[in-house]
């Protein structure tokens, strides 16, 4: 029996082929006790469905316009939505979206503020044909990517955000072990998609902000503690994920809400750096005299030989064992995995 519509709810059976990269985020947050906002997927079963009914190949989107949804879809969506009630965002999720390779962010469609049945039907729709727009195809195009005609849509109640934003389980550009958040008064759709400026903040490992810009005319979005408590979430949702995480959040005035959470594409990869054990050996900040006379020739003359006895010789490139990062000496924890591997611990 096909399945058209999947509840947000903890017990949910799902595959990513059937509720798509975002919708798999979404219940993999919901299962694993993180705050979401209430809602329910539509299917890829029903996207399908909507396609076979047009029966012809579709070319664009134009072809979907004014293609009726079959009855016992729209009716199903009705009857969740009635379930759900109120405003609600509606947004779509592909199959292969927010994976590890390549993330479709800002691609497909958004659509917020959405009330009534009849409202959040044609929302859906326009989800839906957002898949047959020239820029996701060119989008597909420029990464040779497949548009295998496979998409869910996520609907949820609307949050009252009093700030929201992104934010980033590590350094998305050099992998070091910081959060970064990024956010702003209201709704964070405008700082995914660029077009403000948002307040910044980044808080080291042992959850110190040790950097904090305001761009915000008033009071910045975040207090402190806020900040603090954002980026403690932040470290769970990534040690439960086992990798970097890129986090949509909404503040409602009491708790964090997240929105999606994927993984950090741009470190796909490339080896992860922390300061969270070697800052005890190597405290406080490092000058480049100390830096290039000490500390660099004890990482290459010394640990490199040990990680030589655990991973064999000549594996390890001993300049990537250890970097200064802002003053700070950072370990390369992905060789330290490796080797903790290879001596069979966890």
């Amino acid at each position: 029996m096909k399945t058209f519509i999947l509840p947000l709810v903890e017990h949910t059976t799902f595959s990513q082929g059937n509720v798509g990269g975002k919708g798999s985020s979404l219940l993999w947050l919901v299962k694993n006790g993180f705050n979401t906002a209430p809602g329910f997927i539509i299917t890829t079963e029903a996207f399908r469905e909507f396609i076979r009914s047009a029966g012809m190949e579709i070319q664009d989107r134009d072809q979907l316009r004014n293609l009726p949804l079959p009855r016992h879809i729209e009716e199903s969506i009705r009857q969740a939505y009635r379930n759900l009630g109120g405003r609600v965002a509606v947004r779509s999720s592909m199959v292969g979206e927010d994976g590890v390779v390549s993330s479709f962010a800002g691609q497909l469609d958004t659509l917020l503020n959405i009330e009534g049945a009849e409202a959040a039907i044609q929302a859906v729709r326009a989800c839906w044909m957002s898949m047959f727009n020239e820029r996701f195809r060119n989008y597909l195009s420029e990464r040779n990517a497949k548009n295998n005609l496979a998409m869910a849509v996520i609907v949820q109640q609307m949050v009252e955000a009093k700030a929201a934003g992104v934010a980033f389980s590590a350094d998305p550009i050099s992998g070091e072990d910081v959060v970064i958040i990024e956010g702003t008064t209201g709704l964070g759709d405008v700082v995914a998609g660029g077009t403000v400026n948002p307040d910044r903040w980044v808080v080291d490992s042992q959850n110190n902000i040790v950097e904090s810009i305001q761009n915000s005319q008033t009071s910045p979005a975040l207090t402190r503690a806020q900040v603090q408590e954002l980026a403690a979430i932040m470290r769970k949702v990534a040690l439960k994920a086992n990798s970097p995480q890129d986090v949509e959040w909404a503040w409602d005035g009491n708790n964090f809400i997240l929105l999606q959470a994927r993984p950090i594409t741009s470190l796909a990869g490339k080896d992860v750096y922390s300061s969270k054990f070697v800052s005890e050996m190597v405290p406080g900040l490092i000058k480049p005299l100390v830096w290039s006379t000490t500390t660099s020739a004890i990482t290459q003359n010394v640990f490199a030989h040990v990680f030589d006895e655990l991973l064999g010789t000549g594996k390890v490139d001993a300049s990537k064992l250890m970097k200064r990062i802002h003053s700070r000496v950072y370990a390369n924890v992905t060789l330290l995995g490796k080797a903790c591997e290879q001596l069979g611990l966890p």
